[in-house]
């Protein structure tokens, strides 16, 4: 190998000290690198620091958490609501408040089913407005006048025997329409003998083959056949008469279809009476998107109705009436109060509403049991008095005493500064402020029709009025709950919940974990329903502007769960 002289020796360092993997190297003694060096060190440190500063402050949060959900816990009333209907608790009418004539059934029928005397009461009154069968008008002056006729509808949890409330309160109507029925029977049976029916048909076969001997087939002679055997006929009647069979009287109707409705309606005098524990029926027939509800609303009031079909054809009602009376669960009345077409076709506001429910213990006491006896045996004399299948009845006009009419002034301008104070997007619960004073006229009518034979020869009292008018007035706040965000809709909401808590055992949440456990559930309708529950004592909420609600559940709520 040769050796490299001095001056080759010193171009090779040269070039190895030139080359980039040297230059790289010494990059590392560059006073700007290590500059940059030193600011990256201080840049992480910095950042370190923040981060165990953020640690520590997240340590401090929770523990304050800890501490503010402990003294959440600790502030919830030790009195607590085992009770899980969220309804607000409204205040039962007095005994001594119900009319003479209606206290002791009112009485008996409450304590032998353990619902509310204001429940109870509404359904009388339905009972007694029912009986009358469209037959009177309640006239202030001439240009107001109100049809007897009521919308009830009665709101309860299942397992409050809503059957038995409906039961006693329409026990006569039914007795009255089995008696109407067995009585058609019967006349059918006696009328239309079956042999009667047999010669009957032999001898219009007889006249049509003796008349059509011989016949010539020619215009005088088919005008003298006809003659003929129309002459046969009304003879054969007179020897034989058969009745035609007519429609089956029914007080009630219970029918899925419009239709059915309407026909009747048409064969029993111009209307019915819809009654139900159950509802269904009737959120079937309203709540469909194309259900012609002026039925409902002209019927309320006795307006002409007119309905066409390609397969049903025409049907008129002159003066249609409808009394409605069902019990229902919350969640139908949720449909119910929450469909705002309900709503904008003034269905909803006619409707007297009340929330009940078997408040009581069932009371087997028969004290008054005479004065149900009695209450029975009236409603039935009603019924006899204006139950017909005619299409057509005049109605009987029952005026008001100056001093009633005074009285009904009085509400208007009660209800008009109601209306001022209730915020205009309360729409429906508006409209129902509006017809207040024609629900108070309409039942200090029913209060005058039941105190007197013959209530025509006779004006409405003031006293009347007074007493229709404490009776609305309790219900009112029942309809300002139906119709209101934070009322009935809070408490559907607020069971969804509930659900929620006991499924999971929750101890504590936040509204942001509802709406995502739960689902369609937006903070429009998760407030309302955890200040619902806030007020019947289940939780405890701390609210922050602008973060989600914190909440904590009663720890008895959590066991009994």
């Amino acid at each position: 190998m040769r050796k490299l002289d001095n001056n080759e020796d010193g171009n090779f360092n040269k070039k190895i000290s030139n080359s980039p993997a040297n230059k790289r190297i010494n990059l590392r003694e560059n006073p700007y690198v290590a500059r940059i060096r030193d600011e990256t060190e201080s840049m992480r440190a910095y950042i370190n620091y923040e981060t165990a500063k953020e640690q520590v402050r997240r340590i401090d949060d929770a523990k304050d958490l800890c501490d503010e959900i402990k003294k959440m816990s600790e502030d919830l009333n030790s009195n607590f609501y085992s009770n899980l209907e969220i309804s607000n608790s409204f205040g039962d009418i007095h005994l001594e408040d119900i009319p003479d004539g209606l206290r002791g059934s009112v009485k008996y029928i409450a304590d032998n089913t353990g619902w509310s005397y204001l429940s109870v009461l509404l359904f009388v009154l339905l009972s007694i407005a029912a009986a009358t069968r469209g037959r009177y008008i309640a006239k202030i002056n001439d240009e107001w006048l109100e049809a007897i006729t009521l919308y009830v509808i009665v709101c309860a949890e299942s397992g409050n025997m809503k059957s038995n409330l409906l039961k006693l309160v329409m026990r006569p109507h039914e007795s009255f329409e089995n008696r109407k029925q067995a009585q058609h029977a019967e006349k059918l049976s006696k009328s239309n003998n079956v042999d009667i029916v047999i010669a009957r048909e032999i001898a219009l076969k007889q006249s049509q083959k003796n008349h059509g001997k011989d016949l010539v087939i020619c215009k005088e002679a088919l005008k003298t056949l006809a003659n003929n055997v129309r002459h046969d006929r009304n003879m054969i009647n007179d020897y034989c008469p058969v009745e035609e069979a007519s429609a089956l009287p029914r007080v009630f109707t219970e029918d899925t279809s419009f239709p059915k409705l309407y026909a009747t309606m048409q064969d029993n005098g111009g209307g019915s009476t819809f009654a139900s524990a159950e509802g269904n029926t009737f959120l079937h027939l309203v709540l469909a998107s194309r259900s012609p509800l002026d039925i409902f609303t002209k019927a309320h009031g006795y307006e002409k109705f007119i309905t066409e079909t390609k397969r049903d054809g025409t049907k008129i009602l002159q003066q249609p009436f409808l009394n409605i009376g069902i019990v229902v669960n919350p969640d139908i009345a949720r449909q119910l109060y929450s469909n705002d077409r309900l709503g904008l076709h003034g269905l909803s506001p006619r409707f007297a509403v009340c929330f009940g429910g078997k408040q009581d213990e069932i009371v087997e006491d028969n004290s008054s049991k005479s004065d149900y006896n009695s209450y029975s045996e009236k409603i039935e004399n009603l019924l006899e008095d204006n139950f017909t299948q005619e299409p057509s009845r005049k109605l009987i006009e029952i005026q008001f005493s100056p001093e009633a009419k005074e009285q009904l002034l009085i509400i208007l301008k009660e209800t008009e500064k109601e209306q001022n104070r209730t915020p205009k997007g309360q729409t429906h619960y508006r409209a129902y402020l509006r017809k207040i004073r024609g629900l108070v006229a309409r039942i200090a009518t029913i209060l005058h029709i039941w105190g007197h034979a013959k209530p025509d020869n006779h004006f409405v009292s003031k006293n009347d009025v007074l007493i229709a008018k404490k009776i609305v007035y309790s219900i009112s706040l029942h309809a300002e709950y139906a119709f209101s965000a934070n009322g009935l809709s809070a408490y559907y909401d607020a069971q969804k919940i509930l659900d929620w808590i006991k499924r999971h055992r929750h101890s504590f949440f936040t509204s942001t974990q509802v709406a995502k456990g739960i689902e369609k559930m937006k903070n429009d309708n998760i407030f309302p329903a955890l200040d619902a529950l806030e007020k019947l004592n289940i939780i405890r909420q701390l609210i922050t502007p602008s973060k989600p609600r914190l909440c904590v559940v009663h720890k008895n709520f959590i066991t009994s769960a």
